[in-house]
Formats: structure tokens, C-alpha cells, sequence
């Protein structure tokens, strides 16, 4: 079952920072991660587990989100 997301929310403070929680608290893998980003996953330089259903994903300044 593929999970949608549940919200996408800037960071205020770094615009390179984006807050995901998934839907139905589907717990959050790299195999997930991968499905929500597509062909954009390279632009990811890091990422960082909030709790089992929200991450912090961190891209590349320099591409932009």
C-alpha cells in the first residue's frame, strides 16, 4: 500500500527543511521516503526522523525545493 502524504510543511526558518507526516501514521521508511520524492530523491542532502510518522527532509540550498 502506498501512503499519501498527510502534510508538507516549510520550514519558517530554512526553506531547504520540510516537516512530512504521513497519513493514517504509517510509519515512515526509506522505501516511503523514496515513493514521495520520485525522481527528486537526489536533490535530498539529509534527512532526519522527528518521530515514527514524521520526518525532517533536508535538500540542497543550491537546487532549491
Amino acid at each position: 500500500m502506498i501512503s499519501r502524504l498527510n502534510r508538507l510543511s516549510p520550514s519558517p526558518s530554512n526553506q531547504s527543511k520540510i516537516l512530512v507526516q504521513s497519513l493514517n501514521r504509517q510509519d515512515i521508511s526509506d522505501d516511503l521516503i523514496d515513493q514521495w520524492l520520485g525522481q527528486h530523491k537526489s536533490l535530498l542532502i539529509d534527512q532526519r526522523l522527528i518521530d515514527p510518522f514524521t520526518v525532517e527532509l533536508i535538500f540542497d540550498d543550491e537546487e532549491g525545493i
